[in-house]
């Protein structure tokens, strides 16, 4: 350990198990619990469960305290009664959880931590009282959630709505976020978003997450060229799948027919011809396949792909539409291919089917842009620094 920073103590809370990797995501929060720990950072994490697992709880001790709580997602009934009786948004209304913001207020009465790390937004509907906690609170808000929900909605109900739905979000978010000691945001753009909704107040820091710029790749999947989509989990994946499929997929199969869509997320009934579906991957790795291109045809998004990340580090060259690698201070046409609608994606991916000698420049790109950009070791002196001047700043305030 190092002994500058071995007496810091964090209690991390999260709104899931980092363990096992399934998404990017989780990944990231294990690559930062990881280094972290390289630094002599002692963090207790937190997080609820739908089941207690000893060897998720093994796994994860050897970069922090886990602390697992049992809690089952709520069903639409009882999120709404939340939402009204709580004054919650909907979307924080289903992360609330009575028995993590319990275990919280715990751990914080039995032992000594120098600030919360709360991950993602969400987990703030979690955290118990400031009363109760009396400690400084750090936010990583991975994406604008309110921008998010409001996009949501609009796909959904319309934009009357949404603009209704999404105000009470953002003031919501933006209180929150003016009110704790502060906030990591993910790019440059979510920064001045995120600054904006608290109205100028609160402590707002860029710090681009740590990914390592060496990763193994899963085992390689049929097709020629095999392109991998993740269309499962968050809502924007299926939305930007749904678009791609029906708009774009038609013409990589018509040019090359030997070519396969692999799917990961999406049941393998009635897909297109050329297309295989896969069940959502227990890790991650399974859907990086060696030799394989990674598609991210998004149409919303915030903060940084993880995916994209992933697969610069697992050697799988990137298409994806410019809302997919915004925030990322990547290159178009270096670090990945770009295109806007489903056919110009349609294009890249038959480009680089035929072009191998821009696939290995892709992938070289790629990992050198992780290096530069997201190198682990100093994101995590960056972050300790942050969290010291946050803890500073609250007890000479």
């Amino acid at each position: 350990m190092t002994a500058e920073h071995s007496a810091l103590r964090v209690l991390w809370l999260g709104t899931k198990s980092p363990w096992p990797a399934r998404d990017g995501g989780r990944l990231v929060v294990l690559e930062s619990l990881v280094a972290l720990r390289a630094l002599g950072v002692e963090v207790t994490l937190v997080a609820p469960v739908e089941a207690r697992s000893a060897t998720v709880e093994e796994q994860l001790a050897t970069w922090a305290r886990p602390r697992l709580v049992v809690s089952r997602p709520r069903g639409l009934l009882t999120t709404l009664v939340s939402s009204w009786r709580d004054r919650l948004p909907l979307p924080l209304a289903r992360h609330r959880h009575a028995v993590v913001a319990q275990r919280v207020e715990e751990l914080v009465q039995q032992e000594a931590f120098d600030l919360v790390h709360v991950e993602q937004v969400q987990a703030l509907a979690s955290l118990p009282s400031e009363e109760c906690l009396r400690l400084p609170v750090v936010v990583r808000a991975q994406n604008v959630e309110s921008d998010l929900w409001r996009a949501r909605l609009a796909r959904r109900l319309g934009q009357r709505w949404a603009a209704k739905a999404g105000r009470r979000f953002e003031a919501w978010e933006g209180a929150r976020l003016a009110g704790v000691a502060g906030t990591i945001a993910l790019s440059e753009q979510d920064r001045e978003r995120l600054g904006r909704l608290a109205e100028g107040r609160g402590r707002f820091h860029v710090l681009p997450v740590p990914f390592p710029s060496q990763l193994p790749a899963g085992a390689p999947l049929p097709g020629d060229p095999a392109v991998v989509l993740l269309a499962g989990g968050w809502w924007p994946n299926g939305e930007g799948a749904r678009w791609f499929l029906e708009q774009g997929w038609p013409e990589v199969v018509q040019a090359r027919p030997e070519a396969r869509l692999h799917l990961f997320g999406v049941e393998a009934d009635g897909l297109p011809t050329g297309v295989v579906g896969h069940q959502s991957p227990t890790e991650s790795v399974v859907a990086m396949a060696e030799g394989a291109l990674l598609l991210v045809p998004l149409q919303v998004a915030s903060g940084i792909r993880m995916k994209i990340l992933e697969g610069w580090a697992r050697g799988l060259p990137v298409v994806a539409t410019p809302t997919a690698a915004a925030g990322l201070a990547a290159f178009p046409g270096q670090t990945h291919l770009e295109a806007e609608d489903p056919a110009g994606l349609a294009r890249q991916v038959l480009r680089l089917a035929n072009d191998y000698g821009l696939r290995r420049q892709l992938q070289k790109a790629g990992r050198q842009h992780l290096e530069e950009h997201h190198d682990p070791t100093r994101w995590a002196r960056a972050t300790v620094e942050f969290y010291r001047s946050c803890v500073e700043s609250t007890a000479s305030g």
